[in-house]
């Protein structure tokens, strides 16, 4: 999970949405246990993709819509599911001996590290 400073300024700061919808999403999020990302898609203030888009670009890294692709069982497999759940990641394909991953929080870079390592 981004931390929500970290998100509002993706988000707010870039005037992508506005602060009283950031603080709506923030509250929300509080209320229901859940992260601020997915409270401003359940609360509608921003589509999952859009989302997406903008916390990639704010990392510089590409963006994997994962509706739009077929993942293979057995690449999915390569990561234990802990780890995917805990971390909120997914392998979804290769390039050459480069795992790519789509990553709730591309800002983990322990994780990252660990996975280029195999020490997972």
């Amino acid at each position: 999970m981004l931390e929500p400073s970290t998100l509002e300024k993706i988000l707010v700061e870039a005037g992508i949405i506005d602060a009283e919808h950031f603080a709506r999403a923030v509250k929300e999020a509080e209320k229901s246990g859940t992260s601020v990302e997915d409270a401003l898609v359940s609360l509608n203030i921003l589509e999952e993709t859009t989302l997406g888009q903008r916390i990639a670009d704010a990392y510089g890294v590409p963006f994997a819509n994962l509706r739009e692709k077929r993942l293979d069982p057995e690449l999915v497999r390569r990561l234990p599911e802990t780890l995917a759940r805990t971390q909120r990641l997914i392998l979804y394909d290769m390039e050459g001996s480069t795992p790519l991953l789509a990553m709730h929080d591309p800002s983990d870079l322990e994780t990252i590290q660990a996975i280029e390592k195999g020490d997972y």
